[in-house]
Protein backbone atom coordinates (compact mmCIF):
# COMPACT_ATOMS: atom_id res chain seq x y z
CA UNK A 1 0.00 0.00 0.00
CA UNK A 2 1.38 3.43 -0.86
CA UNK A 3 2.55 5.38 2.16
CA UNK A 4 0.69 8.68 2.52
CA UNK A 5 -0.80 10.87 5.14
CA UNK A 6 -4.57 10.63 5.50
CA UNK A 7 -5.06 14.38 5.19
CA UNK A 8 -8.82 14.35 4.49
CA UNK A 9 -10.16 11.53 6.61
CA UNK A 10 -13.82 12.13 5.74
CA UNK A 11 -16.39 9.48 4.87
CA UNK A 12 -19.24 10.38 2.52
CA UNK A 13 -22.74 10.90 3.88
CA UNK A 14 -24.69 9.20 1.09
CA UNK A 15 -22.16 6.64 -0.10
CA UNK A 16 -19.91 5.38 2.72
CA UNK A 17 -16.68 5.88 0.79
CA UNK A 18 -13.73 8.10 1.68
CA UNK A 19 -14.20 11.51 0.07
CA UNK A 20 -10.57 11.69 -1.00
CA UNK A 21 -10.14 9.35 -3.97
CA UNK A 22 -6.50 8.65 -3.16
CA UNK A 23 -7.46 7.69 0.40
CA UNK A 24 -10.22 5.42 -0.89
CA UNK A 25 -7.70 3.81 -3.25
CA UNK A 26 -5.36 3.19 -0.32
CA UNK A 27 -8.21 1.68 1.69
CA UNK A 28 -9.19 -0.69 -1.11
CA UNK A 29 -5.58 -1.72 -1.65
CA UNK A 30 -5.27 -2.46 2.07
CA UNK A 31 -8.48 -4.52 2.00
CA UNK A 32 -7.72 -6.43 -1.21
CA UNK A 33 -6.04 -9.46 0.37
CA UNK A 34 -8.72 -9.81 3.07
CA UNK A 35 -11.51 -9.45 0.52
CA UNK A 36 -10.00 -12.16 -1.68
CA UNK A 37 -9.65 -14.48 1.32
CA UNK A 38 -13.22 -13.78 2.45
CA UNK A 39 -14.53 -14.28 -1.09
CA UNK A 40 -12.99 -17.73 -1.31
CA UNK A 41 -14.42 -18.61 2.09
CA UNK A 42 -17.85 -17.41 0.90
CA UNK A 43 -17.65 -19.64 -2.19
CA UNK A 44 -17.09 -22.62 0.07
CA UNK A 45 -19.89 -21.49 2.37
CA UNK A 46 -22.33 -21.31 -0.55
CA UNK A 47 -21.34 -24.81 -1.66
CA UNK A 48 -21.79 -26.10 1.91
CA UNK A 49 -25.24 -24.49 2.35
CA UNK A 50 -26.39 -25.69 -1.06
CA UNK A 51 -25.27 -29.23 -0.18
CA UNK A 52 -27.03 -29.04 3.19
CA UNK A 53 -30.35 -28.36 1.44
CA UNK A 54 -30.14 -31.77 -0.20
CA UNK A 55 -31.47 -33.14 3.11
CA UNK A 56 -34.84 -31.35 2.86
CA UNK A 57 -34.89 -32.28 -0.84
CA UNK A 58 -34.83 -35.98 0.06
CA UNK A 59 -37.68 -35.51 2.52
CA UNK A 60 -39.88 -33.18 0.47
CA UNK A 61 -39.39 -34.40 -3.11
CA UNK A 62 -38.85 -38.19 -3.14
CA UNK A 63 -40.42 -38.58 -6.57
CA UNK A 64 -37.89 -36.41 -8.42
CA UNK A 65 -34.99 -37.12 -6.10
CA UNK A 66 -32.44 -38.29 -8.69
CA UNK A 67 -32.90 -35.23 -10.90
CA UNK A 68 -32.93 -32.78 -8.04
CA UNK A 69 -29.85 -34.20 -6.37
CA UNK A 70 -28.04 -34.20 -9.71
CA UNK A 71 -28.96 -30.55 -10.22
CA UNK A 72 -28.04 -29.48 -6.72
CA UNK A 73 -24.98 -31.60 -5.96
CA UNK A 74 -23.74 -32.33 -9.45
CA UNK A 75 -24.38 -29.30 -11.59
CA UNK A 76 -24.46 -26.41 -9.10
CA UNK A 77 -21.64 -27.53 -6.82
CA UNK A 78 -19.41 -28.31 -9.79
CA UNK A 79 -20.07 -24.87 -11.31
CA UNK A 80 -19.39 -23.14 -8.00
CA UNK A 81 -16.27 -25.27 -7.51
CA UNK A 82 -14.99 -24.14 -10.89
CA UNK A 83 -15.68 -20.49 -10.00
CA UNK A 84 -13.84 -21.03 -6.70
CA UNK A 85 -10.86 -22.45 -8.62
CA UNK A 86 -10.90 -19.50 -11.01
CA UNK A 87 -10.35 -17.16 -8.06
CA UNK A 88 -6.79 -18.52 -7.81
CA UNK A 89 -5.91 -17.25 -11.28
CA UNK A 90 -4.17 -13.87 -10.66
CA UNK A 91 -6.03 -11.93 -13.36
CA UNK A 92 -9.39 -13.20 -12.05
CA UNK A 93 -8.38 -12.90 -8.40
CA UNK A 94 -8.17 -9.16 -8.96
CA UNK A 95 -11.77 -9.29 -10.19
CA UNK A 96 -13.12 -11.63 -7.56
CA UNK A 97 -16.12 -9.36 -6.98
CA UNK A 98 -17.32 -10.09 -10.52
CA UNK A 99 -17.02 -13.81 -9.82
CA UNK A 100 -19.08 -13.36 -6.66
CA UNK A 101 -21.76 -11.40 -8.51
CA UNK A 102 -21.91 -14.07 -11.19
CA UNK A 103 -22.31 -16.71 -8.48
CA UNK A 104 -25.28 -14.88 -6.93
CA UNK A 105 -27.06 -14.32 -10.24
CA UNK A 106 -26.42 -17.87 -11.46
CA UNK A 107 -27.77 -19.31 -8.23
CA UNK A 108 -30.83 -17.07 -8.45
CA UNK A 109 -31.62 -18.48 -11.90
CA UNK A 110 -30.85 -22.04 -10.80
CA UNK A 111 -33.04 -21.75 -7.71
CA UNK A 112 -36.05 -20.65 -9.72
CA UNK A 113 -35.79 -23.52 -12.21
CA UNK A 114 -34.98 -26.00 -9.45
CA UNK A 115 -38.16 -25.10 -7.61
CA UNK A 116 -40.16 -25.35 -10.83
CA UNK A 117 -38.78 -28.84 -11.44
CA UNK A 118 -39.50 -29.89 -7.88
CA UNK A 119 -42.92 -28.26 -7.67
CA UNK A 120 -41.74 -26.69 -4.43
CA UNK A 121 -44.17 -24.85 -2.15
CA UNK A 122 -43.87 -21.02 -1.83
CA UNK A 123 -42.15 -21.30 1.54
CA UNK A 124 -39.34 -23.25 -0.14
CA UNK A 125 -39.08 -20.72 -2.93
CA UNK A 126 -38.56 -17.96 -0.38
CA UNK A 127 -35.37 -19.71 0.79
CA UNK A 128 -33.50 -17.51 -1.69
CA UNK A 129 -33.81 -14.77 0.94
CA UNK A 130 -30.96 -16.44 2.84
CA UNK A 131 -28.55 -15.70 0.01
CA UNK A 132 -29.65 -12.09 -0.26
CA UNK A 133 -29.06 -11.58 3.44
CA UNK A 134 -25.57 -12.90 2.78
CA UNK A 135 -24.97 -10.29 0.07
CA UNK A 136 -24.97 -7.60 2.75
CA UNK A 137 -23.85 -9.49 5.84
CA UNK A 138 -21.43 -12.18 4.63
CA UNK A 139 -20.29 -11.22 1.16
CA UNK A 140 -17.39 -8.92 0.34
CA UNK A 141 -19.33 -6.47 -1.77
CA UNK A 142 -18.87 -2.78 -1.35
CA UNK A 143 -21.94 -0.68 -0.74
CA UNK A 144 -22.73 0.30 -4.34
CA UNK A 145 -22.06 -3.24 -5.58
CA UNK A 146 -24.29 -4.76 -2.91
CA UNK A 147 -27.10 -2.34 -3.71
CA UNK A 148 -26.93 -3.13 -7.42
CA UNK A 149 -26.71 -6.88 -6.87
CA UNK A 150 -29.33 -6.99 -4.12
CA UNK A 151 -32.04 -5.08 -5.98
CA UNK A 152 -31.29 -6.41 -9.48
CA UNK A 153 -31.11 -9.97 -8.14
CA UNK A 154 -34.40 -9.43 -6.33
CA UNK A 155 -36.02 -8.21 -9.53
CA UNK A 156 -34.61 -11.22 -11.40
CA UNK A 157 -35.91 -13.67 -8.80
CA UNK A 158 -39.35 -12.12 -8.63
CA UNK A 159 -39.54 -12.00 -12.43
CA UNK A 160 -38.63 -15.69 -12.70
CA UNK A 161 -41.05 -16.60 -9.90
CA UNK A 162 -43.88 -14.83 -11.74
CA UNK A 163 -42.89 -16.11 -15.20
CA UNK A 164 -42.50 -19.72 -14.04
CA UNK A 165 -45.62 -19.46 -11.88
CA UNK A 166 -43.80 -20.66 -8.78
CA UNK A 167 -46.37 -19.04 -6.48
CA UNK A 168 -49.69 -17.32 -6.43
CA UNK A 169 -50.11 -13.58 -6.87
CA UNK A 170 -50.72 -13.21 -3.13
CA UNK A 171 -47.57 -15.14 -2.26
CA UNK A 172 -45.63 -13.14 -4.84
CA UNK A 173 -46.70 -9.88 -3.17
CA UNK A 174 -45.63 -11.24 0.21
CA UNK A 175 -42.36 -12.41 -1.28
CA UNK A 176 -41.78 -8.97 -2.81
CA UNK A 177 -42.29 -7.32 0.57
CA UNK A 178 -39.94 -9.77 2.29
CA UNK A 179 -37.13 -9.25 -0.20
CA UNK A 180 -37.58 -5.47 -0.18
CA UNK A 181 -37.31 -5.56 3.62
CA UNK A 182 -34.19 -7.74 3.40
CA UNK A 183 -32.56 -5.27 0.98
CA UNK A 184 -33.52 -2.24 3.06
CA UNK A 185 -32.20 -3.81 6.26
CA UNK A 186 -29.08 -5.02 4.45
CA UNK A 187 -28.43 -1.51 3.10
CA UNK A 188 -28.61 -0.08 6.61
CA UNK A 189 -26.28 -2.72 8.09
CA UNK A 190 -23.74 -2.58 5.27
CA UNK A 191 -23.75 1.24 5.26
CA UNK A 192 -22.73 1.29 8.90
CA UNK A 193 -20.22 -1.52 8.40
CA UNK A 194 -18.57 0.24 5.46
CA UNK A 195 -18.25 3.47 7.45
CA UNK A 196 -16.78 1.60 10.42
CA UNK A 197 -14.26 -0.17 8.19
CA UNK A 198 -13.03 3.11 6.80
CA UNK A 199 -12.93 4.77 10.21
CA UNK A 200 -10.86 1.88 11.48
CA UNK A 201 -8.56 2.20 8.47
CA UNK A 202 -8.08 5.93 9.07
CA UNK A 203 -7.38 5.36 12.76
CA UNK A 204 -4.82 2.67 11.97
CA UNK A 205 -3.20 5.00 9.44
CA UNK A 206 -2.95 7.72 12.06
CA UNK A 207 -1.41 5.27 14.52
CA UNK A 208 1.07 4.10 11.86
CA UNK A 209 1.97 7.70 11.04
CA UNK A 210 2.57 8.52 14.70
CA UNK A 211 4.66 5.38 15.12
CA UNK A 212 6.70 6.35 12.07
CA UNK A 213 7.27 9.83 13.47
CA UNK A 214 8.22 8.33 16.83
CA UNK A 215 10.68 5.99 15.12
CA UNK A 216 12.14 8.85 13.05
CA UNK A 217 12.58 10.87 16.22
CA UNK A 218 14.25 7.95 17.97
CA UNK A 219 16.65 7.52 15.05
CA UNK A 220 17.55 11.20 15.29
CA UNK A 221 18.45 11.00 18.97
CA UNK A 222 19.56 7.36 19.24
CA UNK A 223 21.64 4.96 17.12
CA UNK A 224 19.48 3.27 14.48
CA UNK A 225 19.96 -0.24 15.90
CA UNK A 226 19.07 0.97 19.40
CA UNK A 227 15.99 2.78 18.08
CA UNK A 228 14.89 -0.42 16.34
CA UNK A 229 15.26 -2.39 19.57
CA UNK A 230 13.13 0.15 21.42
CA UNK A 231 10.56 0.09 18.63
CA UNK A 232 10.42 -3.69 18.97
CA UNK A 233 9.44 -3.27 22.62
CA UNK A 234 12.74 -3.62 24.46
CA UNK A 235 12.47 -1.33 27.47
CA UNK A 236 15.81 -1.57 29.30
CA UNK A 237 18.80 -1.43 26.98
CA UNK A 238 22.25 -1.90 28.51
CA UNK A 239 25.17 -3.62 26.77
CA UNK A 240 28.73 -4.43 27.72
CA UNK A 241 31.45 -3.94 25.10
CA UNK A 242 34.80 -5.57 25.70
CA UNK A 243 36.52 -3.52 23.00
CA UNK A 244 35.63 0.03 22.01
CA UNK A 245 37.29 3.40 21.51
CA UNK A 246 36.10 6.73 22.90
CA UNK A 247 37.18 10.18 21.74
CA UNK A 248 36.63 13.63 23.21
CA UNK A 249 37.31 16.88 21.38
CA UNK A 250 36.71 20.42 22.54
CA UNK A 251 37.39 23.96 21.36
CA UNK A 252 40.38 25.60 23.01
CA UNK A 253 39.58 28.90 24.69
CA UNK A 254 35.87 28.66 23.99
CA UNK A 255 34.87 30.07 27.38
CA UNK A 256 36.83 33.30 26.75
CA UNK A 257 35.58 33.46 23.18
CA UNK A 258 31.93 33.03 24.18
CA UNK A 259 32.22 35.91 26.65
CA UNK A 260 32.88 38.27 23.72
CA UNK A 261 30.10 36.94 21.45
CA UNK A 262 26.36 37.43 21.25
CA UNK A 263 24.20 34.37 21.97
CA UNK A 264 23.27 34.03 18.30
CA UNK A 265 26.92 34.08 17.30
CA UNK A 266 27.79 31.38 19.84
CA UNK A 267 25.05 29.07 18.62
CA UNK A 268 25.94 29.71 14.96
CA UNK A 269 29.60 28.96 15.67
CA UNK A 270 28.88 25.69 17.46
CA UNK A 271 26.45 24.68 14.75
CA UNK A 272 29.11 25.23 12.09
CA UNK A 273 31.80 23.36 14.03
CA UNK A 274 29.65 20.42 15.07
CA UNK A 275 28.16 20.10 11.57
CA UNK A 276 31.70 19.63 10.25
CA UNK A 277 32.35 17.04 12.97
CA UNK A 278 29.07 15.27 12.12
CA UNK A 279 30.14 14.87 8.50
CA UNK A 280 33.35 13.17 9.63
CA UNK A 281 31.38 10.89 11.96
CA UNK A 282 29.29 9.75 9.00
CA UNK A 283 32.38 9.35 6.83
CA UNK A 284 34.09 7.02 9.30
CA UNK A 285 30.97 5.16 10.43
CA UNK A 286 31.26 6.20 14.07
CA UNK A 287 28.62 6.89 16.70
CA UNK A 288 28.13 10.42 17.92
CA UNK A 289 27.13 10.15 21.56
CA UNK A 290 26.47 13.75 22.58
CA UNK A 291 27.81 17.27 22.90
CA UNK A 292 28.57 18.80 26.29
CA UNK A 293 28.95 22.54 25.95
CA UNK A 294 31.74 22.93 23.40
CA UNK A 295 32.90 19.32 23.87
CA UNK A 296 32.04 16.60 21.37
CA UNK A 297 31.92 12.92 22.34
CA UNK A 298 32.14 10.10 19.79
CA UNK A 299 32.74 6.35 19.97
CA UNK A 300 33.66 3.43 17.72
CA UNK A 301 32.76 -0.21 18.28
CA UNK A 302 29.25 0.40 19.57
CA UNK A 303 26.34 -0.17 19.46
CA UNK A 304 27.55 -2.55 16.73
CA UNK A 305 30.97 -4.02 17.60
CA UNK A 306 33.75 -3.60 15.05
CA UNK A 307 37.28 -5.00 15.11
CA UNK A 308 38.86 -1.81 13.70
CA UNK A 309 37.35 0.53 16.31
CA UNK A 310 40.73 2.04 17.26
CA UNK A 311 41.73 2.63 13.62
CA UNK A 312 38.40 4.27 12.88
CA UNK A 313 38.80 6.64 15.82
CA UNK A 314 42.41 7.40 14.88
CA UNK A 315 41.45 8.26 11.29
CA UNK A 316 38.61 10.40 12.59
CA UNK A 317 40.97 12.24 14.94
CA UNK A 318 43.44 12.97 12.12
CA UNK A 319 40.62 14.28 9.92
CA UNK A 320 39.41 16.43 12.81
CA UNK A 321 42.86 17.93 13.07
CA UNK A 322 42.82 18.87 9.37
CA UNK A 323 39.25 20.17 9.48
CA UNK A 324 40.04 22.48 12.40
CA UNK A 325 42.52 24.37 10.21
CA UNK A 326 39.62 25.52 8.04
CA UNK A 327 37.40 26.68 10.92
CA UNK A 328 37.56 30.31 11.94
CA UNK A 329 35.95 32.09 14.88
CA UNK A 330 33.77 35.19 14.28
CA UNK A 331 36.79 37.41 14.98
CA UNK A 332 38.66 35.78 12.09
CA UNK A 333 41.14 33.73 14.08
CA UNK A 334 41.76 30.06 13.34
CA UNK A 335 40.11 27.85 15.91
CA UNK A 336 42.12 25.31 17.80
CA UNK A 337 40.84 22.03 19.14
CA UNK A 338 42.15 19.54 21.65
CA UNK A 339 41.64 15.80 21.01
CA UNK A 340 42.11 12.74 23.18
CA UNK A 341 41.05 9.12 22.96
CA UNK A 342 41.38 5.81 24.75
CA UNK A 343 40.43 2.20 24.00
CA UNK A 344 39.01 -0.39 26.37
CA UNK A 345 35.84 -1.99 27.76
CA UNK A 346 32.75 -0.01 28.66
CA UNK A 347 29.00 -0.17 29.23
CA UNK A 348 26.50 1.65 27.02
CA UNK A 349 22.75 1.95 27.23
CA UNK A 350 19.66 4.12 27.10
CA UNK A 351 18.64 6.26 30.05
CA UNK A 352 15.68 8.56 30.57
CA UNK A 353 11.92 8.15 30.21
CA UNK A 354 10.61 11.38 28.77
CA UNK A 355 13.90 12.20 27.01
CA UNK A 356 16.03 9.30 25.87
CA UNK A 357 19.82 9.42 25.81
CA UNK A 358 22.26 6.78 24.61
CA UNK A 359 25.28 7.14 26.86
CA UNK A 360 28.44 5.33 27.96
CA UNK A 361 30.01 4.61 31.32
CA UNK A 362 33.19 3.11 32.66
CA UNK A 363 36.87 3.75 33.14
CA UNK A 364 37.42 3.90 29.37
CA UNK A 365 35.17 6.95 29.10
CA UNK A 366 36.85 8.66 32.05
CA UNK A 367 40.35 8.08 30.70
CA UNK A 368 39.35 9.32 27.22
CA UNK A 369 38.06 12.49 28.84
CA UNK A 370 41.39 12.94 30.68
CA UNK A 371 43.32 12.37 27.45
CA UNK A 372 41.51 15.37 25.97
CA UNK A 373 41.50 17.68 29.00
CA UNK A 374 45.20 17.05 29.77
CA UNK A 375 46.20 17.35 26.13
CA UNK A 376 47.54 20.31 24.18
CA UNK A 377 45.93 22.54 21.52
CA UNK A 378 46.21 21.10 18.03
CA UNK A 379 47.41 17.72 19.24
CA UNK A 380 45.89 14.25 19.61
CA UNK A 381 46.72 12.61 22.91
CA UNK A 382 46.40 8.82 23.02
CA UNK A 383 46.55 6.41 25.95
CA UNK A 384 49.11 3.63 26.11
CA UNK A 385 46.36 1.04 25.54
CA UNK A 386 45.21 2.70 22.30
CA UNK A 387 48.85 3.15 21.24
CA UNK A 388 49.52 -0.58 21.60
CA UNK A 389 46.61 -1.37 19.25
CA UNK A 390 47.66 1.18 16.63
CA UNK A 391 51.46 1.19 16.82
CA UNK A 392 51.94 -0.96 13.73
CA UNK A 393 49.93 1.31 11.41
CA UNK A 394 50.23 4.80 12.88
CA UNK A 395 53.09 7.11 13.80
CA UNK A 396 53.37 8.37 17.39
CA UNK A 397 55.57 10.64 19.42
CA UNK A 398 56.01 9.77 23.12
CA UNK A 399 54.80 12.40 25.52
CA UNK A 400 56.00 10.63 28.61
CA UNK A 401 54.03 10.11 31.78
CA UNK A 402 51.30 12.39 33.09
CA UNK A 403 49.28 12.37 36.28
CA UNK A 404 45.73 11.25 35.59
CA UNK A 405 43.04 11.59 38.24
CA UNK A 406 41.85 8.18 39.38
CA UNK A 407 44.63 6.42 37.48
CA UNK A 408 47.87 7.94 38.78
CA UNK A 409 50.79 8.18 36.35
CA UNK A 410 50.06 7.10 32.77
CA UNK A 411 52.25 6.81 29.70
CA UNK A 412 50.64 8.76 26.81
CA UNK A 413 51.46 9.45 23.18
CA UNK A 414 50.87 12.07 20.49
CA UNK A 415 49.27 10.64 17.37
CA UNK A 416 50.97 12.27 14.36
CA UNK A 417 49.65 10.30 11.38
CA UNK A 418 49.44 7.03 9.52
CA UNK A 419 52.58 5.15 8.63
CA UNK A 420 53.29 4.97 4.91
CA UNK A 421 52.05 1.88 2.99
CA UNK A 422 49.59 0.92 5.76
CA UNK A 423 46.38 2.30 4.24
Amino acid sequence: MPERSMVNGKVGKIMPYLCDRAEEKCFRAARAAAELRDSRATFLLVIAINSAFSGPDIWLFPEDLTLLLWLRLGLVNVVFGVIFALSFIPVLARRVTLLMMATVLLYTVFYAFFNQAAGAPPIYVSGIVIMYIGIYAVGVFRYAEALFLGWSGTALHLGLSAGLELMSATDLVIMTGEMAAVNALGMFVLYRLERLRRREFLNLEKIATERSRYHDLLVRILPASIAERMRAGEQHIADRFDEASVLFVDIVGFTRLSARLEPEEIVALLEKVFAAFDELVEKHGLEKIKTIGDAYLVAAGLPVPRADHAEAIADFALDLQQTAHGLNSPDGNTMEIRIGFHSGPLIAGVIGESRFLYDMWGDTVNVASRMESLGMPGKIQVSDEAHDILAGKYAFEPRGTIEVKGRGEMQTWWLSGRRENTI
